[in-house]
């Protein structure tokens, strides 16, 4: 008779789902959160290029001065509050021709909504364009 309860004991599996799930649960979760974290990141890096391209063409076709660049640029980069720094460059000289250079970067703490997983420090999207003539 006590035989039988240690091979019962032995053999009962309720419960096995849970604790595999509590090993299994830290990952996935540390997964998930990771994907929407660079995510965050690569959105709001792609939002900082096209930003900085679309205020590199107004000012190599001058349509604006460099001087406003920031208040151009600003209302096209994402919603929620980061403190973005933006420079425009209109006197660069390459291979003899004058083109603008355009720079927004943003700490990586402040880019992305999530910060779980360590990033770059800074987040920098720079793009050069021709001055048109």
């Amino acid at each position: 008779m006590r035989r039988r309860g240690v091979l019962r004991i032995g053999r009962d599996e309720r419960g096995a789902a849970l604790v595999e799930f509590s090993l299994v649960a830290p990952l996935l979760f540390g997964l998930t959160f990771g994907v929407i974290q660079y995510g965050l990141l690569l959105y709001t890096y792609n939002n900082m290029l096209n930003a900085a391209r679309e205020t590199a063409r107004e000012i190599s076709i001058g349509a604006i001065p460099a001087a406003d660049a920031k208040t151009f640029a600003e209302p096209m980069l994402v919603g929620w509050p980061a403190p973005w720094t933006v420079a425009a460059d209109p006197k660069v000289t390459i291979n003899g021709a004058d083109h603008v250079r355009m720079t927004i970067s943003v700490p990586s703490s402040k880019a992305a909504i999530l910060n779980l997983i360590p990033m770059p420090q800074t987040l920098t999207a720079e793009v050069v364009m021709r001055m048109e003539k």
